[in-house]
C-alpha cells in the first residue's frame, strides 16, 4: 500500500529525484505525515498548508493509503499571528533568532530595526530553548536544526548573499511596512536612545562635533550613532533595496 505526497511551488526544490514533486511512499509502519515530509529533506518550518484528498490537515495525522498528500509552502506574506491549523499557536509579534550560518543577516535585520538575536556560542539545545521562551522565528540554512519539533516558526533561508537573504525574509513576513531603519544598535540589537550634543560632546571626535547635531546612544554597549558617510551610504543601499 502506497500514499503519494506532492509538493508544490518552491517545496520542490528542496527534495531531489522527484516525478513533479511527487514521491510515492510506502505505508509499512505507523507514521505521521510530518514524518513523511521530514524523512524526504523538508523541515516542518516550510510548509503552510497540508491536504489529505483535499481536505486539510494538521501535521499529527497519520499516513494513510490509498490517499494523495498535497503539500504546499506558506502563504507570502506570512503573518505569523494569525492561528492556523498547523500553527494553532500564533505568535505576537514578529522576532527573529539568526543561527551562525547566516549570521550577517542578523546585522542587516538590525540595521532595518527588526529584533533578531544571534545564536553564537549555543548548542542546537540551546537556540531550541531560547527559540520558545522568548518565541523568535528561527531563521538557518541547517535542515535538521529546523526539523526539531518544539521549533514552530522557522525559515530555511535559501539566498546565498546577505542582502538577497534580507530580500527573501522581508518579503516573506511582509515586514516593508514595519521597517524602521537605524532605530536599533546592530552589535546589541537593543533600540537607540536619542542624545543631544550636550550630552555626549565629550565622547565625540571635533569634526563629528562640528558637522553633526543629532545623535543617538546604545544603551547597553554605549555606542553613539550619527547620520555620517557610512550611514548615507546604507540608506542609499536601502533606496535601491
Amino acid at each position: 500500500m502506497y500514499a503519494d505526497l506532492k509538493f508544490h511551488n518552491e517545496l520542490r526544490e528542496l527534495v531531489p529525484d522527484h516525478d513533479h514533486g511527487i514521491f510515492r511512499c510506502p505505508v509499512d509502519r505507523r507514521a505521521s505525515v510530518k514524518d513523511a515530509i521530514e524523512a524526504l529533506g523538508v523541515p516542518h518550518t516550510e510548509v503552510g498548508r497540508i491536504l489529505a484528498n483535499g481536505i486539510e490537515v494538521d501535521f499529527s495525522v497519520l499516513l494513510a493509503a490509498p490517499r494523495l498528500y498535497e503539500i504546499f509552502p506558506v502563504a507570502v506574506p506570512w503573518d505569523v499571528t494569525m492561528p492556523s491549523v498547523l500553527r494553532p499557536e500564533p505568535l505576537r509579534g514578529v522576532s527573529f533568532l539568526v543561527d551562525e550560518n547566516a549570521h550577517r543577516l542578523a546585522g542587516l535585520l538590525r540595521m532595518i530595526g527588526m529584533d533578531a538575536a544571534t545564536c553564537r556560542g549555543l548548542t542546537d539545545e540551546d537556540i531550541v530553548r531560547r527559540a520558545v521562551a522568548q518565541s523568535r522565528i528561527v531563521l538557518s540554512k541547517d535542515r535538521r536544526l529546523l526539523k526539531r519539533k518544539q521549533i514552530v516558526f522557522g525559515r530555511l533561508v535559501r539566498g546565498v548573499h546577505p542582502w538577497e537573504q534580507l530580500r527573501e525574509i522581508v518579503d516573506l513576513f511582509g515586514l516593508r511596512t514595519r521597517l524602521q531603519p537605524f532605530s536599533r544598535c546592530i552589535h546589541c540589537n537593543v533600540m537607540l536612545k536619542s542624545r543631544t550634543k550636550t550630552e555626549i560632546q565629550e565622547r565625540l571626535e571635533p569634526l563629528t562635533k562640528q558637522y553633526y547635531q543629532v545623535f543617538q546612544e546604545c544603551p547597553e554597549c554605549k555606542r553613539i550613532y550619527w547620520a555620517g558617510s557610512h550611514h548615507e551610504r546604507m540608506r542609499e543601499r536601502l533606496r535601491a533595496f
